[in-house]
């Protein structure tokens, strides 16, 4: 690979358009003066064209296992292989690294002398969280594979706190995150709250009737989308809407009541209309930030939200949303109970509470951190 610049800007994966990837994409715009070159362990194309924010071919240096459409697909089966993939990317050839990571990125290598710079969306998940979750998500706990794969996991979460040491600033995408870091890593870091697009998610015509309320997200067994179904079959007087991607409308349709609609996510049009049309928003996930529930009051919407992770630093009780304090069918049904007899802001109040969350606010925060810790050459220039 032929160097081209002085800046290497690491993400984990680009295979899907979600928070994360909005992140670096913003992360990216801020370094465009500098020509970083981009590196992932895995990219698809489409993904890719969604993301590009010059509008021509983003070019992405990626890993061995890249090459493989399957690998790409059950990308976070293949967890040990991630040392060798990053260890593959050459970026030990840069004076300055920028990853923007959930996952591997930050282990990435570098030069003796070089500048890493890390925004954390958090420590890896399936290393330091939710290790049960991983296993039993792809049928490896059971007695015969739990031991061999634990060793293995122990392995990763050395090599994962080495890595984290390589970092010379750390930036949390949240408190809770922060807290992570410091937990797992041993490391301080600076809080700078992701972007959300609060110019397009607005408040608008309530296009489908304000009589349901509405959650969206990927199936992953974190979001809790199963949950969140089964407490709605509980309440029939209460309608509900779930958008995600169309690979998962047939496995959770099955699941659900008649009152219970599940959608594909469709484009982001269909998304903000679906928003906008919604007496409140269902979050049970324990989520790092939370990208979604913003979006949802940015439009005007109350935000019903498990009382952890991050929803607790963007939604204010009585103000933007309510809470309910466990993941269980019993207390999300509690939760909206509570918050039909109690909650009574406005939309446009609604609204305010969210805009310290904009992109401009982002873009400079992020511009006043890299600027102040990069070269003075480089700083210059953004």
């Amino acid at each position: 690979m032929k160097q081209t610049g002085q800046v290497a800007l690491v993400h984990d994966w680009f295979l899907q358009r979600g928070g994360a990837e909005e992140v670096t994409v913003q992360i990216l715009k801020i370094l465009q003066p500098l020509q970083p070159d981009v590196f992932a362990i895995f990219s698809s194309p489409s993904t890719m064209k969604a993301l590009d924010p010059g509008g021509a071919s983003l070019k992405v240096h990626t890993s061995w296992l890249n090459r493989w459409p399957w690998f790409r697909k059950n990308h976070k089966i293949l967890l040990p292989f991630f040392p060798s993939a990053m260890a593959g990317l050459k970026t030990e050839l840069y004076p300055v690294v920028i990853s923007s990571s959930h996952s591997a990125a930050k282990n990435l290598r570098k030069g003796p002398h070089a500048l890493h710079i890390c925004y954390c969306h958090t420590p890896s998940r399936y290393l330091w969280v939710w290790e049960k979750e991983y296993l039993q998500d792809y049928g490896l706990y059971r007695p015969f594979f739990f031991s061999v794969v634990q060793k293995h996991l122990q392995r990763l979460r050395q090599w994962d706190k080495r890595g984290s040491q390589g970092v010379d600033f750390f930036i949390a995408n949240s408190r809770h995150i922060a807290g992570r870091i410091k937990e797992f890593y041993g490391c301080e870091s600076t809080v700078i709250y992701p972007p959300v697009d609060i110019d397009y998610f607005c408040p608008g015509p309530a296009e489908k009737g304000r009589d349901y309320y509405f959650t969206s997200s990927r199936d992953v067994p974190y979001k809790k989308l199963d949950m969140i179904v089964w407490a709605f079959n509980q309440m029939p007087g209460r309608r509900l809407v779930l958008a995600t991607q169309p690979s998962a409308v047939p496995r959770l349709k099955a699941q659900a009541a008649s009152h219970v609609e599940v959608v594909p996510m469709g484009s982001r049009h269909d998304y903000r209309a679906w928003l906008r049309g919604a007496r409140a928003y269902v979050f049970a996930a324990r989520d790092d930030f939370g990208i979604a529930p913003v979006e949802a009051m940015a439009c005007g919407v109350p935000v019903l939200a498990l009382a952890r992770g991050g929803a607790l630093e963007t939604v204010q009780e009585g103000v933007n949303g309510c809470f309910f304090e466990h993941q269980t069918v019993r207390s999300i049904m509690e939760g909206v109970t509570r918050f039909e007899k109690n909650f009574s802001a406005s939309p446009q109040s609604i609204r305010s509470s969210v805009l310290r969350f904009s992109r401009d606010r982002f873009v400079q925060e992020m511009r006043a951190f890299l600027k102040e810790r990069l070269p003075d050459a480089l700083g210059a220039r953004l």
